[in-house]
């Protein structure tokens, strides 16, 4: 092992040597080693291991003399520098090594780093890019760059400068730690995309941008270090230093122009952004294999098409699987998922960063990021326009002799750009249509008053206008009025206006029908649209063919196991759930919640298809399975949504549902004021989630005891659902039934009766007379006439009830018991008070 003494000149020699042309190095190493044959060995024993290693060996020779001058420093004059005591060394570079410090000078406590220019480095070149990085830290001044402190020299000539002591992580460990999803990955990135901005507006230009020079600390904010290889842009001193020896550049994060020794432009840091952009979507880079030579590296990168992200993934899938579930649950998703998300524009926008010719990239670093930023808000990005061109022309250069080989060859590259232009002309309309779709609700939105506060009743007034203006335009371009309509017919939808929704998705699959092929993907979206639209109206039979044909074509386009095919089971479920048909929807719900977990792991849509298990489960009175299943929905959805997302308030309903009926009353009254701290915050007062959860919490105060209070806030209840979804909704008849019921546990059954004919009117038209849940109802009233006094048409009214609770519902359920009690007791005719049953909580989608 060398002596520390030795380290110096094993690293001068190593790094000469390194630079000759192998024949030359011999001669250079007789002349400074002589008859010291152990430096020699030592020398050609890294030279060798470099030939495949060279940027490992280089930084191991570079750190072990760097380390002696650190630990020499941190000892000498009892580790002071200027105002500052070094504690100990934090990081080495090509240049320099990097200590933490503290200030002593008593003036205040301060940590920094402090850079010191390595011995035998403090003259000539060397010396002067020190001196620049500290000239050019003194121009930057921005949030994401660690800031430049002071600066000065030592006793024995060697410059340093004091910076901003950065803590925390690389860029892309930190993301990988934190499992941090893409979307988040890309702010973080375009933190970075800012702060290279500034630099470029200064005229700096960073080259050597990698993940270790980019730290994210406890904050989660992204700070840019290291400017010690970056160039003035005019600065003619930076000419000329492309070079493997003494770390002037990262051969893996270098761009093609680097290797070749042409001029630096801001071009250099496009394309290492692109790389690290590449880094942070795959977990790998985006050459495949590893070059064993130096030369081999820089073939690769100048010659080498780098693979888009997608297609890295689906190739680690193939060859290491384990490692691309890693990288995968690395990003909150599993591979396939990840595959699709990068598929598109992602792969684009790399692709443009990466290309090989700067004049092809992205002409400044904000235009990256600008690309970025459409995509994240869902529209057309640059990097998709001319790509056809762009690949075309690279082909043509890297096959010009199989170009030139014939006519043949010729044709069939032709045939070849046919069908790529075809496949633009395809994208560029739909790219054409979005943002004919954005430009239509941002005139929609700008036309409104500029002081008014976007409430419900504002957003309505909106809705109302954009349906107007859509009939009045866009007649001769179906399929953007389709787009259109189903954008607003969501709105509806997810407002809870359900039937000013129902004509528009009506409107959207006419279009899409007449102006699409029949097997469209658009046109199932348009069937599963309106199926879920007539599902939450109570018109179940009706949505049926729809759920049905929606589920044919994504079969036909996407497969059994897709996940497109796995929304409609989802989706049909609940339509069979709201049938009574408890075993066809579970068996539909785990298909599809098996196809979700394999594709998605932890995800929103596993959490959706476990909260419509949880329905099943509480359908069919099993409280404390639909009490777990509930608690896993919440679980998830808590990794997955934000806080007050209103998908976690209807879970909370349905675990208060099942607290209820395990008699937590408490409990069920606490998941309650939640969901409605939830739903008010999203929607307002009106909405059916709210109704629907205060409903809930009238019947928890009743079970509690509040019997005034709970009556109270039943009548307010039904009252708002009355006047806000109309008299025949079927939340109405839900308020209708549990008021009947409070009534009745107080002897009551004279009022209760009333509302339990109205509550059997209003789910006979919406449901059918043979559906369990009209059956219910049936058995209710009958309960009621007959508690009042013995009653012939209470007996009818039982028997009917039963009949289709034995023919419809599972034997083991407990509302079958519950019925024959019904039964029995109205053919007994015991009259007022004997007998009558307490009501059991409804339990419905």
């Amino acid at each position: 092992m060398p002596a520390n003494g030795e380290w110096r000149e094993i690293e001068e020699l190593f790094f000469a040597a390194e630079r000759l042309p192998p024949a030359e190095r011999s001669a250079l190493l007789d002349e400074r080693c002589g008859d010291r044959h152990e430096l020699r060995r030592q020398v050609e024993r890294l030279l060798a291991a470099a030939e495949t290693e060279h940027d490992r060996i280089a930084e191991v020779v570079g750190r072990a003399a760097a380390d002696v001058d650190g630990a020499a420093l941190v000892e000498e004059d009892d580790g002071r520098v200027g105002a500052y005591r070094l504690l100990e060394v934090i990081g080495q570079g090509g240049m320099g090594t990097v200590y933490l410090a503290t200030r002593v000078d008593g003036e205040y406590r301060q940590d920094v780093a402090v850079k010191v220019v390595r011995e035998g480095l403090a003259r000539g070149d060397a010396r002067r890019r020190f001196l620049r990085e500290r000239q050019i830290l003194a121009r930057l001044d921005h949030p994401a760059v660690a800031r430049l402190l002071d600066g000065g020299t030592l006793a024995d000539g060697r410059p340093y400068l004091v910076m901003e002591h950065v803590e925390g992580l690389p860029i892309d460990l930190y993301c990988d730690r934190h499992r941090l999803p893409l979307r988040p990955r890309l702010a973080l990135f375009l933190e970075v995309c800012e702060a290279v901005h500034d630099a470029h507006g200064h005229l700096v230009v960073h080259r050597d941008l990698k993940p270790s020079n980019i730290l994210v600390g406890p904050s989660g904010h992204a700070k840019l270090l290291d400017f010690g290889i970056s160039k003035l842009l005019g600065d003619d001193l930076a000419g000329g230093e492309t070079t493997f020896g003494h770390r002037l550049l990262t051969p893996e994060f270098a761009s093609p122009e680097q290797l070749r020794d042409e001029p630096v432009t801001t071009a250099v840091d496009v394309y290492a952004l692109g790389l690290l952009l590449h880094r942070l979507l795959t977990g790998v880079g985006p050459y495949a294999g590893k070059p064993s030579t130096a030369a081999e590296l820089r073939r690769t990168i100048c010659e080498v098409e780098a693979e888009r992200p997608s297609a890295a993934v689906r190739k680690l899938m193939a060859s290491d699987p384990a490692r691309a579930a890693e990288v995968a649950s690395e990003r909150g998703t599993m591979p396939a998922r990840l595959v699709g998300l990068l598929t598109g524009d992602l792969d684009h926008i790399v692709a443009k960063a990466l290309r090989k010719e700067p004049r092809e990239r992205y002409r400044s670093v904000d235009r990256l990021a600008a690309d970025l930023g459409r995509h994240l808000e869902g529209l057309p990005v640059e990097a998709r326009r001319g790509d056809l061109r762009y690949r075309a022309g690279r082909f043509v250069r890297r096959h010009r002799t199989v170009v030139a080989a014939g006519l043949a060859a010729l044709v069939a590259l032709t045939l070849g750009l046919v069908g790529q232009i075809r496949e633009a002309q395809r994208a560029n309309r739909e790219a054409l249509a979005s943002e004919q779709v954005v430009g239509f609700l941002t005139d929609l939105f700008d036309a409104s008053d500029p002081m008014e506060t976007l409430d419900t009743t504002t957003v309505g007034d909106l809705l109302h206008r954009a349906v107007a203006r859509i009939d009045g335009e866009l007649e001769d371009q179906p399929l953007v009025r389709a787009r259109l309509m189903a954008t607003l017919g969501r709105v509806y939808h997810n407002r809870g206006r359900f039937d000013e929704a129902l004509p528009l998705f009506e409107q959207v699959l006419a279009l899409r029908r007449a102006a699409l092929p029949a097997d469209h993907p658009d046109v199932a979206t348009a069937h599963l649209d309106l199926a879920d639209d007539l599902r939450v109206l109570g018109r179940v039979d009706e949505a049926m063919p729809h759920y049905e044909r929606a589920l044919e074509l994504r079969r036909r386009r996407f497969g059994d196991d897709s996940l497109e095919t796995a929304q409609v089971l989802n989706n049909l479920a609940l339509n069979l759930i709201r049938k009574a048909e408890l075993p066809r929807a579970r068996e539909l719900l785990e298909r599809a919640l098996a196809i979700r977990r394999r594709d998605l792991g932890p995800s929103y849509l596993v959490a959706q298809t476990l909260h419509n298990l949880t329905l099943i489960a509480a359908q069919e009175g099993d409280a404390g399975r639909a009490r777990d299943l509930a608690r896993e929905t919440l679980a998830i959805k808590a990794e997955v949504l934000p806080a007050d997302h209103p998908s976690t308030g209807r879970t909370l309903t349905l675990l208060a549902d099942a607290e209820q009926d395990l008699g937590d009353y408490t409990d069920a009254e606490a998941a309650l004021e939640r969901a409605l701290a939830i739903f008010r915050k999203a929607w307002g007062e009106t909405h059916v989630d709210v109704l629907t959860a205060e409903g809930k919490l009238a019947e928890v105060h009743h079970l509690e005891g509040h019997v005034e209070t709970a009556e109270a806030e039943q009548r307010r209840v039904l009252a708002a659902k009355r006047e806000h979804l109309g008299a025949e909704h079927p939340e109405v008849a839900r308020s209708l039934v549990a008021l009947a019921g409070q009534l009745g546990d107080q002897g009551r059954v004279g009022e209760a009766s009333p509302l339990l004919e109205e509550a059997l009117a209003i789910r006979s038209k919406a449901l059918g007379p043979q559906h369990p849940t009209t059956a219910w109802t049936r058995l209710l009233l009958a309960d009621a006439l007959c508690s009042a006094r013995p009653d012939g048409r209470g007996l009818l009214l039982a028997e009917q009830g039963q009949s289709v609770l034995e023919a419809e519902l599972p034997r083991r359920l407990p509302r079958i018991e519950q019925g024959r009690r019904i039964l029995a007791h109205c053919a007994a005719g015991d009259g007022p008070g004997r007998g009558t049953p307490p009501t059991l909580p409804e339990r419905k989608p």
